[in-house]
């Protein structure tokens, strides 16, 4: 039991919380090469499962009207599905704005044919069939393009979005000028086609960010179905990733190790260094076989962490004395006299 108490007397800060929204500018690659008609290993044609993933992507980014969204495709080359802008879908489904939608029909061989169209008010519903080999770097060329062109960056979030079910059949020496004309160089060497795209993602990731002063811009990527060490590495180059291609013994891994190490350098006669230290340019890699749910999760996994990109400022308004506070005393002796001191003041009670 005691009978003397000590309280310093209470100083509160009354805050006022101001939050600044920032736009977000989301520019989806999607890949449209042939692979992505067959089915993923629950049955379902990926194009379909990536289309319906995109849809319920847009129609939550596009609830805030300040957001923007574009969308490139590419395969042997790339093209500009929907450019970066502010879209209402012509019909929802279930809730979901279609924007975007995917149509097939059977070739004379009887094969399934699959095409991906724009369905966004105010602009022409046009189709691209879903065929080819991947080269990856022009459509993160024409991606980053499309975020390079916009003039008002205050206040603006970018961020790209890349989904793949494969590793790149073409790339480019100039990893840091891709264009339709020169973006396949080089075929089928998968080892230098996943390092010279790492190099792409890098440059054209840090020109971004430096078009938009203020924000660094963020990249995603999705490997659809892609399990081997040398595909994660190029959607995740990673320390570990990086390091597990070495230690899996296997050619193809153990060269693009070689090459984003600075061991080999020399590609079709030139020089091609990777002039970045830090090369993981993914903020954000899900990668592996997955399906149609998981990837609708994926998306909104990326969409709900960056939505919440804003900046909070605290302005502090005033500071409020607190004379009167209750004190839970369970040992005081009621039997005696009690004196408490609040800061320099002294009561005695009885």
């Amino acid at each position: 039991k005691y009978n003397n108490v000590t309280v310093n007397k209470m100083t509160l800060v009354d805050s006022e919380t101001t939050q600044r929204e920032v736009g977000l500018d989301v520019v989806f690659v999607l890949d449209i090469s042939g692979s992505m008609r067959f089915e993923s290993n629950e049955g379902i044609p990926k194009v379909i499962s990536m289309v319906n993933a995109v849809n319920k992507a847009m129609t939550e980014i596009m609830k805030d009207r300040n957001n923007k969204v574009g969308i490139v495709l590419f395969t042997t080359d790339a093209t500009v599905l929907l450019p970066l802008n502010v879209y209402t879908a012509r019909t929802t489904s279930n809730g979901i704005g279609q924007y975007i939608q995917y149509t097939t029909h059977e070739d004379a061989d009887g094969h399934d044919l699959y095409f991906i169209n724009a369905n966004v008010t105010g602009m022409a519903q046009n189709t691209t069939e879903v065929t080819g080999d991947e080269s990856m770097q022009i459509g993160l060329a024409k991606g980053a393009d499309m975020l390079l062109q916009q003039e008002d960056t205050e206040n603006r979030q970018p961020i790209t979005i890349l989904l793949s079910d494969g590793v790149p059949w073409y790339s480019t020496t100039e990893y840091d000028n891709v264009t339709s004309d020169n973006c396949t160089e080089i075929y089928q060497d998968f080892a230098i086609n996943n390092y010279l795209t790492i190099l792409t993602a890098n440059y054209y990731k840090n020109k971004v960010t430096e078009h938009y002063k203020d924000a660094e811009a963020l990249m995603y990527t999705i490997g659809f179905d892609l399990t081997s060490i040398t595909a994660q590495t190029l959607l995740n180059p990673s320390e570990e990733n990086v390091n597990a291609c070495i230690e899996s013994g296997q050619a193809e891994a153990t060269t693009l190790y070689n090459y984003l190490t600075g061991i080999e350098y020399i590609i079709n006669g030139k020089e091609v260094r990777n002039p970045y230290t830090e090369y993981n340019y993914a903020d954000g890699a899900y990668i592996g076989e997955m399906t149609a749910e998981e990837l609708d999760e994926i998306f909104a996994g990326i969409i709900e962490e960056i939505n919440k990109v804003y900046e909070t400022t605290t302005v502090e308004t005033s500071n409020i004395n607190m004379d009167v506070s209750k004190i839970e005393l369970e040992n005081l002796d009621t039997n005696e006299n009690i004196t408490i001191t609040i800061d320099d003041q002294t009561q005695e009670y009885t």
